[in-house]
């Protein structure tokens, strides 16, 4: 097929050919992946919501925990809080 020089021209002029922008068109236009791109948008959206409240039961329970810790060192009782300090100086009861 002989095209004019004006054909030829037109064709070298433009970026992309015909077909390619005939295939984007048919490509913008397309809706059978809609449905699935809504899919996994709910599916993110179920998945973020569920690490959000496994991260919040994840600190409540850490921060019990490190509260039960806490009052148990704090509970510690050694035994000389109320006596007097021990003196080592050979006699008893502390007495010289």
């Amino acid at each position: 097929m002989i095209r004019s020089t004006k054909q030829a021209n037109e064709t070298e002029a433009r970026p992309q050919s015909p077909g390619r922008a005939l295939r984007w068109t048919c490509l913008w236009r397309d809706e059978f992946g809609s449905l699935l791109t809504s899919e996994y948008l709910i599916l993110g959206t179920i998945l973020t919501l569920g690490m959000i409240v496994g991260i919040n039961a994840a600190q409540t329970s850490l921060v019990s925990e490190l509260e039960d810790y806490a009052a148990a060192i704090y509970a510690l009782d050694n035994g000389s809080n109320d006596a007097a300090p021990p003196t080592f100086l050979g006699a008893e009861n502390g007495t010289p």
